[in-house]
């Protein structure tokens, strides 16, 4: 595999969205919702923390929607928790990655909810795997589009089959700012593991921007290939526990957006056994 080493560093982008206006007759906002299920929720096992050197966990991402970021801050951004020493991550994009890929940006991040400048992005082709610079100097990685990818009215929006981050996990929690999602199918369902598997409490909540008197709502799920474990939807505040008594390497969870307004500076903050 191919090693993306520093090559360009891109401006930074202002923060500006709007919103489709108009609740769908839900009558303005709607309250956070958490749903559990049984047995009951025992309380997560964190990682300690090592000194130099931790065990590898890879974060999968699939069907996340990149929207073009040239007039809006619409990047994917993930905090991790990595060991001490860690001074790299790696980051592969495969599936509907463009060739040649001048538009989607890997880089390292240096604040999770607003898009600042840092050296070390690369522009990676697919299935080639991007070294990104992280600790001391970046908590985590952005993968962003800039500009438009082919043509036509899809051009400004691109879909990645999957996106995996390896790190060395101090703990198996990470935070993640999504683009901003279209209301119903239109804003995919970006689902995220972390591997290996363990066994245990899940959990996760979703916060974000309320557009206007109407707050939006969510659909946070945790899945596994045989059921739905547990499910949850509401406003902003959101959160859906699930607890899997034994591994399960396809337990992953599930956003969607299930209103009918867009959904602007989505934070996810997933906590895995």
């Amino acid at each position: 595999m191919q090693r993306w080493w520093v090559v360009a560093a891109t401006a930074a982008l202002a923060l500006a969205a709007s919103a489709c206006p108009g609740d769908g007759g839900r009558g303005g906002s709607v309250a956070p919702t958490t749903t559990s299920t049984t047995p009951p929720l025992t309380a997560p096992t964190l990682t300690t923390r090592p000194g130099t050197t931790g065990a590898l966990a890879t974060l999968t991402v699939t069907d996340l929607r990149l929207v073009n970021s040239e007039e809006s801050d619409n990047g994917f951004r993930v905090f991790l928790e990595s060991a001490d020493g860690a001074t790299e991550v790696s980051v592969t994009l495969t599936g509907n990655v463009p060739s040649p890929n001048r538009t989607i940006l890997v880089c390292p991040a240096v604040a999770l909810e607003t898009r600042v400048r840092a050296p070390g992005c690369v522009t990676p082709a697919g299935g080639d795997t991007a070294m990104v610079p992280h600790l001391p100097d970046y908590r985590g990685v952005e993968v962003i589009q800039v500009g438009v990818a082919g043509s036509g009215p899809g051009a400004n929006t691109t879909t990645i089959g999957e996106i995996t981050v390896a790190f060395p996990a101090a703990t198996r929690s990470v935070r993640m700012r999504l683009p901003a999602l279209a209301a119903g199918d239109a804003g995919g369902r970006p689902t995220f593991r972390l591997s290996p598997a363990g066994a245990g409490s899940y959990r996760a909540s979703a916060q974000w921007t309320p557009a206007g008197a109407n707050s939006g709502e969510a659909e946070l799920t945790l899945t596994t290939a045989a059921a739905t474990v547990s499910q949850a939807r509401g406003g902003p505040g959101t959160s859906v526990n699930g607890n899997l008594p034994a591994p399960s390497a396809d337990a992953s969870f599930r956003f969607r957006n299930a209103g009918t307004t867009p959904l602007l500076g989505v934070v996810l903050s997933i906590q895995f056994p």
